[in-house]
């Protein structure tokens, strides 16, 4: 008989976004325990595991339950976890006050990048460098742990290892990316039973070389190509933010909006508005080829679902996991501006009555977009990405408001896939992902 713990280290890379389904403070509050910290439920540690793993491979470490059969035949036809697996929890020494829970505003944008009526909303999402820590507990005989631990369990924290995990809503908008690091602690029974008795691995008497070995990373299949392309602002950008929140400036006066920033003070462009620019532009392309009328609604919609998962067909599954993600950029450098002005009556050009406003807006700064797409991608619509990032480079697509007065144009400094540099797509417009694939 053994007992086998896995001790997991989650450090988050990006905001934290899990609701509680509460709306206290915001449409979507953060979920948070009893010290008011937030935290990730076991259910969803287990959630994220399983959706790793094959069905029948799932069913048998995480248990299941046929409905359907248990309905015909009259008897529970179900099996239990062979995994007990803890939320993952900040320390118990962790300071509140160096937890930064930010809340966020969205909104929808329709192709002509006007905001949708009806369509704003705002969350809660947590930045912090603390660690998250877990457990995981298998029991089980030698046989049970060839069949479970070594061909199943640990493949799958080793890939984790490598390639991270993410947790919570929008994780393919630049949300709730961590890194992990897992130690395995074994314990052999009767041999061991006073030390597991004693041992209990949140405890910090337990120090690292305690709570087990490390356990190395190992990639799995590739089923994903990652694209790498470092941008700079080449003027000023506008990510607003909602005007109640932001501060006063140094003269006392609060602006009517500011630029979207991380804990650190830094701006960010969310992997959201990347993904509506990206979208919105791709079906700007497909005009562009004079597709119109009834054939592009159709070329619109399935693009917005094959690739985006989203749908407007009620009839059908209204969201699937999109096809494209996208990363949050941190804009290093550049500085600040405050421009306050007047709106302008369109027929007079005469200022208008309580028109004058102060917006803030970030200028110059370079940063970095990570997007990556499954091999469930179709040629053509990689084809319409890259058309959509060729065209940023040139400065045919941008990002932000206010892009009718020239805010919000990148230049692109770098593109590389799958870690290999592509700068010549940058100037020819001709890429070969592979001796099979060529987009032009």
């Amino acid at each position: 008989m053994k007992k086998i713990y896995y001790f997991l280290d989650l450090t988050q890379k990006a905001p934290l976004r899990l609701s509680s389904g509460e709306g206290e403070e915001t449409d979507s509050d953060l979920r948070l325990d009893s010290r008011g910290l937030p935290y990730i439920p076991g259910t969803s540690l287990t959630g994220v595991l399983r959706s790793r793993m094959h069905e029948k491979d799932a069913n048998l470490i995480f248990g299941y339950i046929d409905i359907g059969e248990s309905s015909r035949t009259g008897t529970n036809v179900s099996a239990a976890s062979r995994l007990i697996v803890s939320d993952a929890v900040l320390a118990p020494d962790t300071d509140p006050n160096t937890v930064m829970i930010l809340s966020r505003d969205g909104v929808g944008i329709d192709d002509w990048g006007q905001a949708v009526k009806h369509a704003k909303y705002d969350f809660q999402a947590v930045e912090t460098d603390g660690k998250y820590h877990a457990v995981l507990e298998w029991s089980g005989d030698d046989n049970s742990e060839k069949e479970e631990i070594t061909l199943l369990i640990e493949p799958l924290l080793s890939s984790l290892v490598s390639e991270g995990i993410s947790f919570g809503a929008r994780t393919t908008r630049g949300y709730g990316e961590m890194d992990i690091e897992v130690r395995k602690k074994v314990f052999i029974f009767p041999e061991q039973t006073e030390e597991w008795l004693s041992y209990y691995p949140l405890s910090k008497r337990f120090g690292e070389t305690d709570r087990g070995t490390p356990l190395e990373g190992k990639e799995s299949a590739r089923t994903q190509t990652d694209i790498e392309v470092s941008i700079c602002m080449k003027d000023s950008f506008n990510i607003r933010v909602n005007t109640s929140r932001a501060e006063c400036l140094e003269d006392g006066t609060v602006p009517d909006s500011v630029p979207l920033m991380n804990s650190g003070g830094q701006p960010v462009i969310p992997g959201t508005a990347w993904a509506g620019v990206f979208r919105h532009h791709m079906h700007r392309l497909l005009r562009e080829t004079g597709m119109t009328g009834k054939d592009y609604e159709e070329e619109i919609q399935r693009i917005d679902y094959d690739c985006f998962g989203m749908s407007r067909d009620k009839k059908k599954t209204a969201h699937k996991k999109s096809q494209i993600s996208f990363s949050e950029t941190t804009i290093l450098g550049g500085r600040s501006n405050t421009i306050t002005r007047n709106a302008v009556d369109r027929f007079t050009a005469a200022p208008k009555n309580t028109g004058l406003f102060t917006n803030q807006v970030w200028t110059g700064g370079k940063g970095i977009l990570h997007i990556r797409l499954t091999d469930r991608i179709s040629v053509k619509d990689t084809l319409l990405l890259f058309a959509a990032i060729y065209d940023m480079g040139k400065g045919l697509m941008t990002i932000g408001g206010e892009a009718g007065i020239g805010r919000g144009v990148i230049e692109i400094n770098d593109l590389k896939i799958d870690g290999v540099n592509k700068n010549e797509f940058l100037d020819t417009g001709c890429l070969k992902l592979s001796e099979e694939r060529e987009i032009i």
